[in-house]
């Protein structure tokens, strides 16, 4: 699927004739690159702070967080 998708695709670019919609395009691409860059996992940097909190302090967290944030105020 993948190889017979980037053909479409590269069949469908190289139809392009206007230099406007290709500079688009290319543009458009350099901010997909950017993007998926960014996107890299950071699994390993949270599992590294597990244990790092005890339990009555999460607790104290938790309930904090649940007073503050689990409640709306005012009209809706």
């Amino acid at each position: 699927m993948t190889a017979r998708l980037k053909n479409r695709i590269i069949r469908d670019i190289e139809s392009l004739s206007s230099p406007h919609l290709l500079g688009q395009l290319f543009e458009f691409m350099r901010i997909l690159r950017k993007s998926s860059r960014k996107q890299k996992s950071n699994r390993k940097a949270v599992l590294s702070l597990a244990g790092s909190i005890n339990d009555e302090d999460a607790l104290e967290m938790q309930s904090f967080i649940d007073q503050e944030f689990n409640s709306i105020e005012g009209e809706w």
